[in-house]
Parts: structure tokens; sequence; C-alpha cells
């Protein structure tokens, strides 16, 4: 294989790779993202319903059931968020 056609196989390509690479940098970004904000504040939220019901041992399973809802939601939340992100910016990108 020639440089020439290596060349001709790169520019071939490179529009779909570049695409590939938006869209998976992006949804492990959100996904990232997403699943520690959800753990956070799922921790909070449910640390503080538990401390109200049942003083500080309801405050460590609310902690600790808060933290597992949130993460898992969080991350559900951040993948699909990083994809439409990651469209966008791959539509922008796109030569005419």
């Amino acid at each position: 294989m020639g440089l020439s056609n290596v060349v001709e196989f790169v520019n071939e390509k490179k529009e779909a790779v570049m695409d590939w690479g938006i869209k998976t940098v992006s949804v492990t970004i959100g996904t990232a993202t997403g699943g520690a904000a959800g753990g956070a504040s799922g921790a909070g939220l449910f640390a503080g319903i538990g401390m109200v019901i049942g003083g500080p041992p309801g405050a460590g399973i609310g902690f600790a059931i808060g933290s597992f809802v949130g993460t898992g939601s969080g991350l559900a939340a951040g993948a699909v968020g990083g994809k439409k992100v990651g469209k966008i910016i791959s539509e922008s990108l796109k030569e005419d």
C-alpha cells in the first residue's frame, strides 16, 4: 500500500472515526459526571430522609441506598445526555 493509498484511505474514513470518537468521549464524560452527581445527591437526600425517620442508623442506611439509587440513575441520565451532546458536536463539525 503506497503513501497515496494510505492518504486516500484516511480521508475516506476520517469522518466516521471522528464521529465515533466524539460520541464515545461524550458518552463517557456524561456517564461519569452523571454518576458522580447522582450518587452525591442521592446519598445526601436519602441520608436526610433516613435521619428523620430512623435517627443515625436510618441515616446510614439511607446514605447507602441513596448512593446506590442516585449513582444508577445518574449513570443512565448522563449517558443519554452525553450521547445527545456528542451528536450535536459531531453534526456541527461536519463539513458542508
